[in-house]
């Protein structure tokens, strides 16, 4: 059940220490978030800048104080932190809009299996193995509607005009291993991994990751967009406790994302 306590610790029960790595953790994932939500007020760089500063902060916090309670969480912070500074970073104008996932996601995919490594999580715990697979087969359809709702609550301007077979191909190619499967690698595999673990409840995990992930949209300029995505992120936190895969997630997520981006812009325009 999603409520459940985690019965495999790292530690021993809550204490003044654990109660004080806890703060530090929301104090971290604090600054994140107001670093995104600076984005309305003075502008993406500044943000960006923090999120940057973070980064190596995070790192050396772990590195520098191995007996921090909960210091697995800094490497999963760090991602988030590193994601959101190149997806600022790294828009170059003279290419396609989707290659900016391209750009972005190399360094961060990168980044995220040596976060996994750094948190010493087994593979098991990520979700790659295939146990249910009808239940990955209907988390992919389920993508569709919850592509077409997220159309019509953010209504984004199609990521290709040029419909040639090699530049669909190649968009779908960059939003499945650049979009879905490294958003839910980085929040579902590795984040909400170490979050379930650190709070002690799977429920408590998966909320932080959710709320965590949909803070990040701040920048869509829509409250109803964002709560679709702390919906979704609820949805695919169930999932993985409940038996799902992180490939059948991961490939829900990517449905989404052609749609949006490809697919619902084009039909409804």
């Amino acid at each position: 059940m999603i409520g459940e306590v985690v019965t495999r610790s790292r530690g021993p029960a809550q204490g003044p220490a654990e109660g004080h790595g806890l703060r530090v953790v929301f104090g971290y994932s604090s600054i994140i978030v107001l670093a995104e939500l600076s984005s309305s007020f003075v502008g993406a760089v500044p943000g960006a800048l923090v999120d940057a500063a973070l980064v190596p902060l995070l790192l050396a916090h772990f590195v520098l104080r191995p007996d921090a309670p909960h210091r697995r969480m800094f490497p999963a912070l760090a991602l988030i932190a590193l994601l959101r500074t190149l997806s600022i970073a790294a828009v170059v104008p003279r290419l396609p809009e989707y290659m900016w996932y391209a750009a972005v996601g190399v360094p961060v995919l990168a980044g995220a299996f040596l976060a996994w490594r750094l948190t010493e999580e087994p593979k098991e715990r990520l979700g790659v193995g295939i146990g249910r697979l009808e239940f990955d087969v209907v988390l992919a359809i389920m993508g569709f509607p919850a592509g077409l709702l997220g159309y019509f609550l953010l209504r984004p301007a199609a990521l290709l005009m040029d419909l040639d077979l090699a530049s669909v191909l190649a968009a779908m190619a960059v939003l499945a291993v650049f979009g879905g499967f490294l958003e839910e690698f980085v929040y579902r595999g590795v984040l909400q991994t170490v979050a379930i673990d650190a709070f002690g409840s799977q429920r408590t995990g998966i909320l932080f990751t959710a709320t965590l992930g949909a803070c990040m949209y701040w920048g869509s300029g829509s409250l109803p967009f964002m709560i679709a995505i702390w919906l979704l992120g609820l949805g695919y936190g169930v999932a993985l406790v409940r038996g799902a895969s992180l490939w059948g997630i991961a490939a829900s997520h990517t449905v989404v994302l052609w749609g949006m981006g490809l697919l619902w812009p084009l039909l409804l325009r």
